[in-house]
Order: C-alpha cells, then sequence, then structure tokens
C-alpha cells in the first residue's frame, strides 16, 4: 500500500484559491444554516461583501416569502444529504442585498468536517438566460404573426388584383354604351338626360382610374426589389420638368437639394416620388406661386427626406387615415385624386424598411418626411423626430 501524506494547510489554500476562481457564487453553510464560507464572486452576484455574509443565516439570501419554507427544506436536507441541482425550469429566486429578487440554478452538495456536514451551494445567476429566452418567445412570436400578416396580405393582394382584372370587363360595356348614346343620341335628349349620360361617362372613367390605381397598388407590393444607389436628386429633376411641362401655367419655386443618393429600388423610388411631388404640386396650385421644397436633413440615424409645398395642408386629427388606400382630405372636385397614391407611397417605403409620416397646417402647406433601411416597422409614424 502506498502511503500518501498530505499537508492540511497547503490544502486549505489551494481549495480557497481554487474556490474564489470559480465564476458562480460558492456558499457553504453549516447545520445550523449559518455561512461559514463564501467566495468572491458573492459580491457580483449578491452585493454584499464577503465578510458581511460570514456568520448570517444563509436564509439572508433568500426571498422573505419563502424563508419559512426554506428553513424546513434546509433541516430535511442535512438528515439525509445528497447532490442535488434545481433552479432550471422553475422559478427559483434569490435575493440581493438591495432587496431586489433574480432567478437562479443551485448545484448542492456536502462534504464532512469535525464540526458535522457542511452543504456546499453553487448559485448560477439566470438573468441573462431568462432575458434571453424571452426575448427568443418575444422574436417567435413576431415571427409567427409576420408570416400570418404575410399569408393575409398576399391573399387581399391576389384578391384585389384579380377583382380589379374582373371589373374591366363591365366596366368597358358601360363606357362603350355610354359613349354611343352621347356620339348618336346626344342631341335627341333633353337637358336632363344629357346631363345623365356626362355622370355615367365621368363615374365609368373614374372607376377606371379606381381599377388602374388598384392594380398598380398590387403590382407594387407583388413585384421583386431590385436596389441600387440612386440619385434622387437627379430623380427629382426630372420628375419635375415632366410635371412643367404638364401644367405650363401654374407658377412653381423649386428647391432640389443636390447630392441626395439613396440605396432602394429606382422604379419604386420614382413612384413614390412621383406621388409625393404630385400632391404637393396638386394642393399647392391654388397659390399665386406655390413652393415646393426637396431635401433631407441627417441624423446619427442616417438620413430623413422630405417633400414640403405651402398648399392647402391638412388637419393633423385625421393624420392616421392619411396613408390608407382611398382615404381623402380635401372635396374631389377641388382635388381631383383617387385617394391611392399615398398607400402607395407607404407601401414603397415599407418595401424599403423605413418609415413615412407628415406634418401639416389648414392653408400652410405640408411636409412629407420618408427614410430607407433604418428602422423596420408598421412602415408609418407621424412624429417628425420619432
Amino acid at each position: 500500500m502506498i502511503g500518501i501524506a498530505t499537508n492540511t494547510a497547503a490544502v486549505d489554500v489551494v481549495w480557497r484559491n481554487l474556490m474564489g476562481a470559480v465564476p458562480d457564487a460558492v456558499i457553504v453553510s453549516d447545520a445550523s444554516g449559518q455561512i461559514v464560507y463564501v467566495n468572491t464572486a458573492v459580491t457580483r452576484f449578491f452585493g454584499y461583501q464577503p465578510t458581511d455574509l460570514l456568520g448570517q443565516p444563509v436564509e439572508i439570501l433568500v426571498p422573505r416569502t419563502v424563508r419559512g419554507q426554506h428553513k424546513s427544506h434546509r433541516a430535511a436536507y442535512h438528515s439525509e444529504p445528497r447532490r442535488r441541482f434545481m433552479g432550471f425550469g422553475s422559478d427559483l429566486r434569490a435575493v440581493r442585498a438591495d432587496g431586489s429578487e433574480f432567478p437562479v440554478a443551485i448545484s448542492l452538495g456536502y462534504t464532512t468536517s469535525p464540526s458535522g456536514n457542511l452543504v456546499i451551494a453553487i448559485v448560477q445567476d439566470l438573468s441573462d438566460l431568462r432575458e434571453r429566452d424571452r426575448s427568443i418567445e418575444n422574436l417567435t412570436q413576431r415571427m409567427v404573426r409576420d408570416t400570418k400578416l404575410e399569408e393575409v396580405n398576399k391573399e387581399l393582394e391576389a384578391f384585389s388584383f384579380s377583382v380589379s382584372h374582373d371589373l374591366r370587363a363591365p366596366l368597358r360595356v358601360v363606357d362603350g354604351f355610354s359613349q354611343v348614346l352621347k356620339e348618336d343620341y346626344f342631341d335627341k335628349l333633353d337637358d336632363y338626360g344629357r346631363d345623365c349620360i356626362n355622370r355615367i361617362r365621368t363615374a365609368a372613367q373614374r372607376m377606371g382610374q379606381l381599377i388602374d390605381d388598384l392594380l398598380n397598388l398590387s403590382r407594387i407590393t407583388r413585384s421583386d426589389m431590385v436596389t441600387t444607389d440612386v440619385d434622387l436628386s437627379a430623380m427629382t429633376r426630372e420628375i419635375v420638368e415632366m410635371m412643367m411641362a404638364a401644367y405650363p401655367d401654374q407658377k412653381v419655386e423649386l428647391a432640389i437639394e443636390e447630392g441626395m443618393v439613396a440605396h432602394g429600388d429606382a422604379r419604386l423610388l420614382r413612384i413614390a416620388l412621383e406621388n409625393l411631388l404630385s400632391n404637393a404640386w396638386k394642393f399647392s396650385s391654388g397659390q399665386p406661386t406655390a413652393r415646393i421644397e426637396i431635401g433631407r436633413s441627417k441624423s446619427t440615424r442616417g438620413e430623413t427626406y422630405f417633400v414640403r409645398d405651402n398648399g392647402a395642408g391638412f388637419d393633423m386629427a385625421y393624420a392616421d387615415k392619411l396613408f390608407g388606400a382611398f382615404q381623402r382630405m380635401h372635396n374631389a372636385q377641388a382635388f381631383p385624386g383617387t385617394g391611392i397614391g399615398l398607400a402607395t407611397v407607404q407601401r414603397i417605403i415599407n418595401r424599403h424598411s423605413g418609415r413615412v409620416w407628415a406634418t401639416s397646417e389648414i392653408n400652410k402647406g405640408a411636409t412629407f418626411y420618408f427614410t430607407l433601411f433604418q428602422e423596420a416597422g408598421n412602415g408609418i409614424q407621424y412624429n417628425p423626430t420619432g
């Protein structure tokens, strides 16, 4: 038999150094529940200095609501000590010096000493793990919700596309026969009859425009995106030139910031700018001289683009309806349109993971803001500092 001599003092130093290196909190208590040893990690976990805990009952680290139960469990454990692991899958909690509680997992073990059994508890803080679990759960719920929402949106878009196509055939019949009546029988009708024909023609043409707008809105959502660097300044100048040619009698002062380059789908961004500029052009048409400004502002979160006019404006009390399909803030006779333009803008900005919002005062103009590839969300915000 080979004998092994041990140096008790040396072993004690090694053991204490080893426990001091353990990243989790180590707490040793005796049969009476008094703490006889802790490592330095208890300060990080519980907020106590190690010397503050020595001689204290171990229940000082247990929430007040369960201290009575803990004493009974501790006595039962000392009567039948065994290795035990607890905390994962249950709401086991510890309490810090400041009274705050946190979730823990505890590995229990025991050893003997001249004065009796000692219980060794190794405590793990599960706060970060629980937070990660909650984050994963929230992310999973959002993914499920977004998947369902995407499926619903696809069904609605397919339905819209189908209905729009199906409406075209009967509408062509109405439009065609009303045109025949106007060309061949207009002079045979009285004033009321001629007025009815004109109303039918106007309604049919408006319905045709609505169908076109619905189809365009559906295509925007369904089409694939091709992202590149897009010169928004040059694109704006091209759009403005076409508008000036279409409305030569309208006086407009323009301010277009140079050097605005954004990353996105050029085709979709052109449609968005065309709608925003068309709105600015239309709603400022009542001014002796319309003023339209296209620019950007920069912040730590990126660039925010805007289109500003000095036109009719709108009541901010109704801003939450601004980007809905067929929502109109003004009389259709004063400012013609179908109410699809801003809904189209909102969908395009959504596809670029951006935000779009507006500020306005009645008769003092409006400013429409948008960002691209900054913050994913519902795509609609009405606070420019958002």
